[in-house]
């Protein structure tokens, strides 16, 4: 049997798009990684948790130029000492992801990543995520890197009670 190319399957688009960016610009090609954890203050409905995700999905892709490149899968967990659910959101230039666990120690918890290719505000997301989850305090780390002369920048975020704490780190690429 004939191994798929890349340029086959359910990745066309994805490859696609990347290789008409890196030819169009001449450039390096770059990655944003935005990495969340939230507290929350209040437990989400469990009950309502596919129209939450399939909300918060559309409203990131909508809020943040990303197009849809599979259809958004949620899982329910399966760790009865830790429920929730997780879900993927497959976009052309990467992934959202997310995982939503109720009230395990002391509170409702949730954890995201948003990769891509294309860059994003974080502040953006964070607003588009406050609308969706009643947070209390949260934590990120929003990172750009690519491969070649750019680098790494690293930008750790914290919120707590109406306070932002930020620091940022930039990596010089190491020369071998």
């Amino acid at each position: 049997m004939r191994k798929q190319s890349l340029l086959e399957g359910p990745w066309r688009k994805y490859w696609t798009t990347m290789i008409k960016q890196a030819t169009a610009s001449h450039a390096t090609l770059s990655h944003e990684h935005f990495i969340l954890d939230a507290e929350l203050s209040s437990s989400l409905d469990f009950s309502n948790r596919k129209l939450m995700t399939e909300n918060l999905a559309a409203d990131l892709l909508a809020g943040l130029g990303m197009e849809e490149l599979g259809p958004l899968q949620i899982y329910d967990a399966t760790d009865k000492q830790f429920p929730g659910w997780s879900f993927i959101q497959p976009i052309t230039t990467s992934h959202i992801s997310g995982h939503y666990f109720e009230e395990t120690i002391d509170a409702s918890h949730i954890h995201m990543d948003i990769y891509s290719c294309t860059p994003f505000d974080w502040k953006t997301v964070m607003f588009i995520i406050q609308k969706h989850f009643p947070i209390k305090r949260w934590s990120a780390n929003f990172i750009k890197r690519s491969i070649g002369n750019m680098g790494r920048e690293v930008l750790d975020i914290h919120y707590s009670d109406s306070e932002t704490f930020l620091q940022q780190t930039k990596v010089s690429p190491q020369i071998n």
